[in-house]
């Protein structure tokens, strides 16, 4: 924002920012004295308004700047009607969603399964066996019967304490069952969750923003989307880090990127997301890429958002 003139009168300060408007330059003032300070938020268009300044002063009774204030009533009347709408479509995280709960199946049905799961994994305690030696993860890793967490994990793994290594079949090894034999284990690691808080947070976050796009697109557009979503954050985390990770976060994130994106580019959507949403999320993304928080699933974190945030930004795509 910059200064860009001085007017004398309040009168004809009204007339000028009125026709300041018309022009599409948005302008706050302060007293100075008699007179008052006149200051343009655009910053692009400082020498436009700085003209439309000087032209005025030197005839500020004409008919023009007069006749511009009833079209500038007419945009501020509808700057509100906009605002009004924007603020009933923003949709707050820790509000209580009051959607009918048989659209929300698909949420429940998630919420349901990775609960299921913490509890008969015990919370993933432990991911992954410890041995000594390579020799002997390779003998673990081959075992026909492997623990009920290791059928979850993205593929088979076990910690080398010798080294303090994790030792896998990758995917895209001939040895590796998971392509084509074992697909589910490219979704499953969704569902495993390491302590209380991490369920919590995740169960919590998805069913806000589940129930709110499974209630606006549908249950086989949720189901399709954490299927898609899912994969591409777990091979993400995966391909950046190994196998040894797991939890329902990039699916997340990739909810939060879309009903971000989605409400921001497409007015139609019917909802949108408030700043504050937006803030926090964003904020622990950072957080957890700093390693304030320990070890979690990072790659996971930010290719769900990605994923999401493309999905949310096709309509505004296509039009283009």
């Amino acid at each position: 924002m910059r200064q860009i003139g001085k007017v004398g009168s309040a009168a004809d300060l009204e007339r000028l920012t009125d026709y300041l408007l018309t022009l599409g330059i948005t302008t706050q003032s302060e007293p100075e004295g008699d007179a008052h300070l006149l200051w343009a938020h655009a910053e692009d268009r400082i020498d436009e308004a700085r003209a439309a300044v000087a032209e005025f002063l030197r005839d500020p009774r004409n008919p023009r700047y007069a006749e511009a204030g009833n079209q500038a009533r007419r945009l501020r009347q509808e700057q509100s009607r906009k605002e009004t709408a924007a603020r009933k479509l923003s949709v707050n995280l820790g509000r209580k969603w009051t959607g009918r709960p048989a659209a929300a199946r698909v949420t429940f049905g998630l919420i349901s399964l990775s609960v299921a799961v913490a509890v008969a994994t015990h919370l993933g305690e432990p991911l992954a066996e410890g041995v000594a030696g390579r020799a002997a993860a390779v003998e673990v890793l081959n075992d026909p019967s492997p623990p009920l967490i290791q059928r979850f994990t993205i593929t088979r793994f076990v910690y080398d304490n010798r080294t303090g290594a994790v030792v896998y079949s990758p995917l895209e090894s001939k040895k590796s069952r998971v392509i084509p034999w074992e697909l589910w284990r490219l979704v499953t690691p969704i569902f495993l969750h390491f302590s209380v808080m991490h369920i919590v947070f995740n169960m919590m976050s998805l069913s806000s923003l589940g129930r709110l796009l499974e209630g606006r697109y549908g249950s086989l557009w949720l189901a399709l989307f954490v299927l898609v979503t899912g994969v591409g954050s777990n091979l993400a985390q995966y391909f950046m880090t190994g196998p040894n990770f797991g939890g329902m976060s990039g699916v997340v994130y990739a909810l939060f990127g879309f009903a971000w994106i989605r409400g921001w580019c497409d007015p139609s959507a019917g909802f949108r997301l408030g700043a504050n949403s937006a803030f926090i999320m964003l904020l622990w993304l950072v957080f957890c890429f700093r390693g304030s928080l320990g070890s979690v699933a990072n790659y996971a974190h930010l290719g769900g958002l990605l994923l999401g945030a493309a999905w949310g930004a096709l309509p505004l795509v296509w039009r283009r």
